[in-house]
């Protein structure tokens, strides 16, 4: 049950980012990071260079509550969810800031029970 809810999700997600974006899921304790980031284009000095990597991770609760839902709600929460990436995503940056030689920052978008049920 779980994959089917990663597999829906990961595709409402998918298209709000760049085309050539690398999207996965894992869970990391009992939440659902959906990983994100992309090849930026943007430094001839840097071909490779990468986005900021962008992790929504969906507490436990949350995952806990939605699974418990009809489909009708289960409906709903996808599109407050995919609003809630929409927003965040407007306001991100991917520029890493970073030189070649340091980690690419991660930035962390939680999805909580308040996020689905607002």
């Amino acid at each position: 049950m779980d994959e089917e809810i990663y597999t829906e999700w990961m595709g409402l997600i998918k298209p709000i980012f760049p085309d050539q974006s690398e999207v996965r899921s894992f869970k990391r304790s009992d939440d659902l990071v959906i990983s994100v980031n992309w090849k930026l284009d943007n430094d001839i000095s840097r071909p490779n260079k990468r986005s900021r990597r962008i992790e929504i991770v969906v507490s436990e609760e949350a995952l806990e509550d939605y699974r418990e839902k009809s489909i009708k709600k289960r409906f709903t929460d996808n599109e407050k969810l995919k609003s809630f990436v929409q927003q965040q995503y407007r306001q991100f940056n991917p520029e890493p800031g970073t030189s070649r030689y340091e980690l690419t920052p991660v930035e962390k978008w939680v999805v909580t029970l308040d996020v689905l049920s607002n």
